[in-house]
């Protein structure tokens, strides 16, 4: 199973993993959804975003202990753009095990992500 952490942020705490049958696996055994997060790497919507956004502890905690994170750059897999794209960066989509789709939102603002991530977890 491969995962990153990114440097230089307060995101990087978070253990994003890559898109793959490992991902996958784990959101089954521990049945969690998947929480997705697609992204290119030149938006400013997506700095502000992991800045504002994926820094906050709530959302952190929420993320770490009730979802499967997995972060994937569009650029190098658009197969998985086509599919969970939401229109504008960045692009979350909340995912069952199985990969079908709970939730999806582009561009969230905080209290709004936090709510929505709380009500798919349940």
């Amino acid at each position: 199973m491969s995962s990153s952490r990114t440097n230089g942020d307060k995101s990087s705490s978070l253990r994003w993993l890559a898109w793959d049958g490992s991902a996958f696996l784990l959101a089954q055994e521990s049945d969690r959804p998947i929480f997705l997060y697609l992204y290119v790497p030149w938006s400013t919507a997506i700095h502000g975003f992991e800045q504002d956004v994926l820094t906050d502890e709530q959302v952190i905690k929420t993320l770490e202990s009730s979802y499967v994170t997995v972060k994937v750059n569009a650029l190098h897999r658009p197969d998985v753009f086509e599919r969970y794209n939401q229109g504008e960066w960045p692009s979350i989509s909340l995912l069952s095990p199985d990969g079908d789709l709970l939730h999806g939102f582009s561009n969230p603002r905080l209290v709004h992500l936090q709510d929505t991530l709380e009500q798919v977890a349940v």
